[in-house]
């Protein structure tokens, strides 16, 4: 039963991963002149500006071949009201990421499967990032997986899934106030799902 329902979890993030839309992916990184770099900070920064606007000039910015530019749409992005804008960047924040590392938040006893487990893995978990798929919202866990895989991260909106075999797991998080990623943990045959976080800061 718990291989069935497992197999039915990966089935089932395809299917989301392939519904979603997708994340902004540049094709080249673009040399964009200071004043235009500037007009779009400031588009950012009004909150008088339209949602749409403050989009389109996200999309420019993250696009920048300068990392500060860069760094600048994703944090000022994040901090903002918009939905759109943290989700989008969210998925540039995680695709332009090494890897991130996963922590049990909750202290486990009773339950054989999570001691086995945390004796095996420790309490925390960190995952390396292979193959990236911009237009998949999904990033690869497994050097020789392709995205979407059996091994992945798949983005849906300000929302990540964890699929890892290798592990035993499925996760699903939800992006925090204070930028964390939190939510929970299911490893295979275990009683419930456990708490867990995301830090992206570090």
């Amino acid at each position: 039963m718990a291989l069935r329902i497992f197999s039915s979890v990966l089935a089932g993030l395809a299917v989301a991963v392939a519904a979603s839309g997708a994340a902004l992916a540049c094709e080249k990184l673009i040399d964009m002149p200071t004043p235009r770099i500037e007009e779009m900070m400031e588009v950012m920064k009004d909150s008088g500006s339209s949602e749409l606007k403050q989009l389109l000039a996200f999309e420019e910015l993250a696009c920048s071949n300068r990392p500060a530019v860069r760094k600048f749409a994703v944090d000022t992005g994040l901090a903002s009201k918009s939905k759109s804008l943290r989700s989008q960047s969210l998925a540039i924040l995680l695709m332009q990421r090494d890897q991130v590392r996963l922590d049990l938040l909750e202290e486990l006893k009773g339950d054989r499967t999570m001691e086995q487990w945390i004796r095996s893995n420790g309490r925390s978990v960190a995952y390396k990032f292979h193959e990236r798929e911009a237009t998949q919202n999904c990033i690869s866990l497994a050097a020789g997986h392709k995205c979407p895989g059996p091994y992945m991260i798949a983005i849906d909106g300000l929302n990540i899934r964890i699929i890892d075999p290798a592990h035993h797991l499925t996760g699903t998080f939800a992006l925090q106030p204070d930028n964390s990623l939190r939510g929970t943990i299911l490893v295979k045959r275990a009683a419930r799902p456990v708490a867990a976080k995301i830090e992206l800061e570090k």
